[in-house]
């Protein structure tokens, strides 16, 4: 992921792209919905998504929701913060 950021903070550019597993059964929406929740929560201005789903032989654990939420804001907050700390917009 690679975020451009306007001297003000505001997220101004997001390229992102995802590589998601799988596991040896049919496809799942983590990698779409990724690109979804990162361009709702953080509404950049212009936002580049690419993603690409993988089969492999790895079995996936049984899951209640989606987790792509989850690992959206766990990639964007370090980078966020990295941000905040450069523009000197964190307390």
């Amino acid at each position: 992921m690679k975020v451009g950021f306007s001297k003000d903070g505001r997220i101004i550019a997001l390229d992102m792209f995802v590589i998601a597993n799988n596991g040896p059964y049919d496809a799942v929406g983590d990698a779409p919905t990724s690109g979804r929740i990162v361009s709702l929560l953080y509404q950049p201005q212009a936002m580049r998504w690419r993603g690409v789903t993988v089969l492999t032989n790895t079995p996936r654990e049984a899951r209640r929701a989606r987790q792509a939420a989850c690992r959206a804001s766990q990639i964007m907050e370090p980078i966020i913060a990295k941000a905040g700390r450069k523009l000197g917009s964190t307390r």
